[in-house]
């Protein structure tokens, strides 16, 4: 499940998400966007949060992780 389905169907906003996953309402923004892709770490506590509804694969286009992607966000 993308994450903008995931988030309109829990009636969650990016600064309501970012806050569970430990990160900003922009960079939940980005994501929703497909401007960029979680790091790890995020990426563990999406999975964890969502009880698995939005995994790595929902991040690409296509869906899947051997597709062409966006680029992964910077760690600054």
């Amino acid at each position: 499940m993308k994450l903008r389905n995931y988030l309109a169907g829990q009636g969650l906003t990016a600064a309501d998400f970012g806050r569970r996953v430990g990160v900003s309402m922009h960079t939940v923004g980005k994501w929703v966007r497909g401007e960029t892709i979680p790091r790890r770490d995020a990426m563990q506590s999406i999975v964890r949060v969502t009880a698995g509804a939005v995994g790595p694969d929902d991040f690409f286009p296509g869906g899947s992780i051997n597709a062409p992607r966006p680029a992964v966000e910077s760690t600054a």
